[in-house]
């Protein structure tokens, strides 16, 4: 992803985010009610948001633990899940192998994310249609 951090509304952002939160959340925080597959994060205040948010990340928790410690920290809702995995390790994730069956998602239990039993109950609830 472009570093965005030396652009002024990316610096604007990113103060309204830590005058309301004290840092950039992540998207389950800001958008409470959103499934991590919408159309909102392809266009408009959705993918603004994920622009200000990853590179907010990348600098801030720039290691493998460090991004684990800051999502625990911030426990996303199950349908979340994978969307985290990648967001830890972004190098690493095979999308070609279903989610639940990779190494990701035991990885997540593993390390004691919540949820992660109900990844695709969550992600497949009839709510998102």
């Amino acid at each position: 992803m472009k570093d965005y951090s030396t652009e002024d509304w990316y610096k604007r952002e990113v103060e309204k985010y830590i005058s309301q939160y004290g840092y950039v959340p992540p998207q389950w925080v800001v958008f409470p009610n959103s499934h991590p597959f919408s159309m909102q994060w392809r266009m408009g205040s959705g993918e603004t948001f994920l622009m200000v948010f990853y590179t907010w990340l990348d600098k801030n928790y720039n290691t493998i633990e460090g991004k684990i410690d800051f999502f625990l920290k911030n426990s996303p809702p199950p349908r979340w899940l994978q969307v985290v995995a990648d967001s830890i390790w972004s190098d690493e994730v095979d999308f070609e192998v279903p989610f639940e069956e990779s190494e990701y998602y035991r990885k997540l239990k593993d390390l004691g994310f919540k949820g992660v039993d109900e990844f695709s109950k969550d992600l497949d609830d009839p709510k998102w249609d």
